[in-house]
Order: structure tokens, then C-alpha cells, then sequence
């Protein structure tokens, strides 16, 4: 397996990189510099040489009468120009190699070429003319242009372009070649000097070097002999703690993992909260452990179980008070531990068990067994354990709440089951009349209630009532009213007398903040006439085979609500004769007071257009047609109130 760089070679590099980076940056600058001042040198003598170009052609301007001779231009640019005699012909470098002159109006008027080939073009737009002298440097061509205006002050019109030949580029290559190679005799050097003292001095840390390998492979009872006081002997000083607490840190390791297994395996709460009391008592080696789970608002809490002295101190209380409050551990430290404080000095610690953003509970534990404090790493262990302490509660909680909610879901249909049941499967065949009924529960369970129950003397009761409120409360009440009914049904043949006597009931038993809303019919086929007792509930419409409408309304306040006395005492029937085509509809406030998404009721002038319009429909399609007209009607709102529905009628040929 290779080795790879060692670290004296390593050092080397660094020293090597150190070095080299800082020459590279001392010669870029002084090479950024060097290039500044050569190219500051270069404008200026550019300035001179346009300067000296303009003077020359304003003067040439006033003696040709205001004009441009190109002859003379030519004649001086070409021969006389910046030309130095004395002995020895002298000409000058900035000479330019290239000028052209421009109307304001942005024409060329003149262009000179020292190789006589102008470049030039013989137009550019006005507002490209530059308003003062403007000078630019292109190393890389080896050229300068200069430009601006004969005369800023506008006597002698145009503009003058000016390209002049230089050598800064190759010289501005020539310092960088002369940098670099001073940049890399420096870095020879450096290496030279880095790998002579990277040698000498970097030996014991193939000692240590050596010493890792032994540790990787096993060897923990590998030790270091220290080897002086400056930093090599600190380095080892240290590698042996390491490998001290190394060790100490697997044995704690084993530990959490075999609790993390059991508490990962325990999903019945209280058992739960016994294991990670253990947990927590054994793993921190604590004299006393204490376990705390939030409850409600409540600030004073009892703990929830206690391991070791079975004695809380009085501050745990303000302790626990505080981590629950403001989701923070309490470290309560020990002052008298000397220097060697530094290792760690808490003595007690308060820890909150949070999952989420929610502070579910708190773990309190005591000093150590065998030490006079908690040193550092095992406080942040603690806390680590904590944090997953809290999500288990919470997941236990969870998972309890939804073993819970199944089985109330459970016993929810077991209850609905039952309460379906207890209504009529299939309507009693009454000689010349036909009944149907149904009924919707706005939850599992429902408090409306319909029923026919057929008499041996050819009569039948039929009953629809509503029990105040929803779900199992009104379901049970419903229960016992189908009880009542059906019990004084046997001996009773006037619905009047049946619900007199079922109110004596329930008024003695029911909570004074329910009741029940009914109303019973009772039928004589042979007579045709239908009975009618009405306990606070709506009151029975009759729609006649031409469509006329007519409500049964004899009077009487619902059962359970007022002493037997006051309900008797206005408690009266009526009674009508069911014609051939007739319609009897008794219905409960579940359909009438529907609501849409506006909050709009359904009403009574709908139910009443609708069972007039399907008079003649059978029962159970207008039963079923004027469910799903509500439903339509109602749109996205859910269902608020159970609705039950009972229809009644005399064949027409009867």
C-alpha cells in the first residue's frame, strides 16, 4: 500500500511554497512598478512628441493662410520632423510612423505614413473626436496612439491622430525574464536550505509516525517517551492522552450501543422511560438519576422514577423548573477542584429531552461515582444522549397515540355497525300504502333515529327523531330511545300516550343539556287515518295527489327539556285522513338547515318544491333525490348534521 509524501518532504513543500509565493509576489511588484514608471516614461515622451506635432501644424496653419499644404506636411513629417543635427544625424524614436488629420465634421483632411502606405480611414463620426489629448499604449503591437484636438481653443479647427513606433513591449519582456529568473534561483535555494533543516530537525515525528501505525493496527498500550519540553514534546504528551481516551471513549461507546439497543427496541412507554432512567444512570456511573416528563403546563413536577439515594436535592426543582422552561441544560459546577479544573468540574446536570422544537421532559443527574466531576466529554455525551432520549419519548408517545386512535377508530365502527342495526332494514308492507326511509349520520355514529313498528291490530307507528349534539353521546341516547319506543309500543296504540311515557323516562335520566326532538305517526289502514304526536320536532308536510300543500303542526316542546308536568301539560295530537295520492314526509333539520360554502340554508321552500315536483316518484327514488339535491346544494361543505328522511303514501287507486 503506498506510504505517500512523507512529512519532512511535506514541510519541504510548504517552506518551498512559502518561499516561492513570497518572491513571486516581491517581483510582481517590483515588476508592476518597473512597468509603471517605463510606460508613465512612454506617455509623457508622447505627450512632448504630439505636443510638438500640434505646435507645428497650427504654426503651419496661420503661414499657408489658414490651410494644409499636404506637400509641405509630407515634406517635413517625412525629412524634418523631430530631427536633431549635429555632427552625427541624430533622429529620434518617437518619431511618428503614422498621422492624419480631421475636420471637425469628422472628414479627413490629411494622412501621413513614414512607409508611405496611410491607413487611415476617411471618415469617423463627430462625436468619436476626442475633446482633449488622449494617449494609449499597446505593448503588445509595439505602438502609442495620441489624439486630440489642433487647438482646444477652437482658432485652429480639427483633429490630429497620431501613431508613434516604441520598444516598450520587448522591454517590459525583458524584466519579466529577468525576474524570473532570479524567482527561481531564490526557490533553488530555498528547497536547499528547507530539506537540510526539515531533516534535522522533523526526526521525532517519525517517532510519532511510527507510534500511529502501532495504535491503527491495535497496539493500544503503545506509549511515547517524551523526548524534551518545546512543542515535539508536547505533541507527545498529547498522543499519549489521546490514546488514554481513546480507550476510555470505546468502553463508553459499547456501553451507549448496547442501551441505544434496548431503548431502540422498547416502544411501551413506561418500560421506555425505565430504560433510559438505566441508561442514563449507567453510562454517566451517577449516584442518583431522576427522570421527568413534561405535563400540560404544570411547572411542578414530580419525578417520574429515581435511580440511586432516593433524596433530591431542594435546588433540582428550580433546576428542572428552568431546563423545561427555557429548553436549556443546567451544568452546576464544583469550585474546589484545583488546576486540573479545565478537564471539566460539572457536578450536577439538568437536561431537557426535546424532539422537535417541544421540551418533552428532563433528565436530572447527580456526581459521579469514582471522580469528583464530569470532565467535558462526557457532559457532551450526555447531552448527545439526551437529544435522542427526547425523540424516543416522543415517538413512544406518538406511537401510543396512534394505537389509540385505531382503537377508537375501531370501536367507532363497531358502534356505527351496531347503530345500523338498530334502524329498520325493510319497510313494512301496509295494505294500500308504501313507506321508505333513510337516514345519513354526519359522523360514524349519529343521533337521528326512524323506525316502523307494525302492531298485530293492522296499525303502525312510525317515529323520526334527532338527539341533540353528534357522535356516541347522541348515538347512545338514541339507543335508549328505540328501547322506550319499542317497549311502550307493545301495550300503547296512541303515539300521544307512547312519547308521555318515554319522556317520564328520559327526563329522569337525561343531562340536562340534552334533549330529543321527535315525532311519531300511527297509521289505521282500514281507516285511513294517521295520528300525529309532535315533540319539538318539524312539523309533518302533506302534499296532496294535486299538489297542495299542508303541515301537521300539533303542539308539544321536546322530551328531556322541560319537568314531566309543563311537557305534559302542553304536550296534544292531531290527527288527518290520509287521501288516495297523499303524501306524509317527516324529515329532521339535517336537511333544512344544510349549508353551502356562502353559509346560504338549504330551506323549507326547496324540500317543499322538491317532494311536490316527485309526489308521484317511488319512495325510495325521492328519498334518494332529494339527498343528492342537498348534497349539490351543500357543494365542498362538509356534511354538518345527520339527515334522515321518512315518506309515507296512499296508493292513489286506494
Amino acid at each position: 500500500m503506498p506510504t505517500g509524501i512523507k512529512f519532512v518532504y511535506k514541510i519541504m513543500l510548504l517552506l518551498g511554497g512559502c518561499i516561492a509565493l513570497t518572491g513571486l509576489v516581491i517581483a510582481l511588484l517590483l515588476a508592476h512598478q518597473s512597468r509603471r514608471d517605463l510606460l508613465i516614461l512612454e506617455e509623457s515622451a508622447s505627450y512632448t512628441v504630439y505636443q510638438a506635432a500640434v505646435n507645428y501644424l497650427t504654426g503651419h496653419y496661420y503661414s499657408k493662410r489658414e490651410n494644409f499644404v499636404p506637400a509641405s506636411l509630407n515634406f517635413v513629417f517625412s525629412n524634418r520632423f523631430l530631427v536633431a543635427e549635429s555632427g552625427d544625424q541624430f533622429r529620434s524614436t518617437h518619431r511618428p510612423s503614422h498621422l492624419t488629420l480631421y475636420r471637425a465634421d469628422g472628414a479627413k483632411l490629411y494622412d501621413f505614413s513614414q512607409d508611405g502606405r496611410p491607413r487611415a480611414p476617411d471618415w469617423i463620426v463627430a462625436e468619436n473626436l476626442p475633446d482633449a489629448i488622449r494617449v494609449r499604449i499597446n505593448a503588445n503591437k509595439d505602438e502609442i496612439i495620441a489624439e486630440g484636438p489642433l487647438d482646444r481653443g477652437g482658432d485652429v479647427p480639427g483633429y490630429v491622430v497620431i501613431r508613434l513606433p516604441t520598444d516598450v513591449g520587448a522591454r517590459l519582456r525583458a524584466l519579466y525574464l529577468r525576474a524570473g529568473i532570479i524567482l527561481l534561483a531564490g526557490m533553488l535555494a530555498a528547497s536547499a536550505l528547507g530539506y537540510f533543516f526539515s531533516r534535522r530537525f522533523l526526526a521525532p515525528v517519525e517517532a510519532l509516525t511510527d507510534a500511529a501505525r502501532r495504535v491503527h493496527a491495535g497496539d493500544y498500550a503503545c506509549r511515547i517517551p517524551k523526548v524534551g519540553n518545546d512543542e515535539i514534546g508536547l505533541l507527545t504528551e498529547t498522543f499519549n492522552e489521546m490514546i488514554a481516551s481513546w480507550v476510555r471513549r470505546l468502553s463508553l461507546m459499547h456501553r451507549i450501543q448496547e442501551w441505544t439497543l434496548k431503548v431502540g427496541n422498547e416502544f411501551d412507554r413506561h418500560r421506555l422511560y425505565g430504560r433510559l432512567l438505566d441508561m442514563f444512570y449507567n453510562v454517566a456511573s451517577a449516584r442518583q438519576c431522576a427522570l421527568y416528563l413534561r405535563d400540560g403546563d404544570k411547572k411542578e413536577l414530580p419525578p417520574a422514577a429515581i435511580r440511586g439515594e432516593e433524596t433530591l436535592r431542594p435546588e433540582v426543582a428550580g433546576w428542572i423548573r428552568y431546563a423545561l422552561e427555557k429548553n436549556e441544560p443546567v451544568l452546576a459546577e464544583r469550585r474546589d477542584l484545583g488546576p486540573r479544573a479545565a478537564l471539566g468540574n460539572v457536578e450536577h446536570l439538568v437536561l431537557p429531552l426535546v424532539s422537535g422544537e417541544q421540551t418533552v421532559g428532563a433528565v436530572y443527574l447527580g456526581p459521579p461515582t469514582g471522580a469528583p466531576a464530569y470532565d467535558r466529554e462526557m457532559v457532551a455525551t450526555l447531552q448527545t444522549l439526551a437529544q435522542h432520549a427526547g425523540i424516543a419519548v416522543e415517538n413512544a408517545r406518538l406511537l401510543n397515540e396512534v394505537a389509540e386512535k385505531k382503537r377508537i377508530e375501531q370501536e367507532m365502527m363497531w358502534a356505527r355497525d351496531i347503530q345500523r342495526t338498530l334502524l329498520p332494514h325493510h319497510p313494512p308492507k301496509l295494505n294500500g300504502y308504501a313507506v321508505a326511509g333513510l337516514s345519513l349520520p354526519a359522523n360514524e355514529v349519529g343521533g337521528d333515529y326512524y323506525d316502523y313498528i307494525p302492531r298485530d291490530d293492522q296499525r303502525c307507528h312510525i317515529i323520526v327523531s334527532d338527539v341533540s349534539g353528534k357522535g356516541v353521546a347522541a348515538g347512545l341516547i338514541m339507543s335508549v330511545l328505540r328501547s322506550l319506543v319499542h317497549t311502550y309500543s307493545e301495550f300503547e296504540t296512541c303515539p300521544h300516550e307512547i312519547l308521555i311515557r318515554v319522556n317520564r323516562v328520559l327526563t329522569r335520566d337525561l343531562d340536562e343539556y340534552m334533549f330529543v326532538t321527535a315525532t311519531m305517526m300511527t297509521l289505521e289502514p282500514d281507516t285511513h287515518a294517521l295520528q300525529v304526536a309532535r315533540a319539538g320536532h318539524e312539523p309533518v308536510l302533506i302534499v296532496t295527489a294535486d299538489g297542495e300543500v299542508q303541515w301537521i303542526r300539533a303542539e308539544g316542546t321536546a322530551l328531556g327539556l322541560l319537568d314531566v308536568d309543563s311537557f305534559e301539560a302542553h304536550f296534544t295530537s292531531a290527527t288527518y285522513t290520509m287521501q288516495p295520492g297523499d303524501l306524509a314526509l317527516l324529515y329532521t333539520d339535517g336537511v333544512n338547515e344544510a349549508q353551502n360554502e356562502d353559509g346560504e340554508e338549504f330551506g323549507i321552500d326547496r324540500l317543499v318544491a322538491l317532494a311536490v315536483a316527485r309526489r308521484n316518484d317511488p319512495l325510495d327514488d325521492l328519498l334518494a333525490g332529494i339527498l343528492r339535491a342537498v348534497n349539490a346544494f351543500a357543494g365542498q361543505r362538509r356534511q354538518q348534521d345527520d339527515i334522515t328522511l321518512v315518506a309515507l303514501r296512499r296508493d292513489a287507486a286506494g
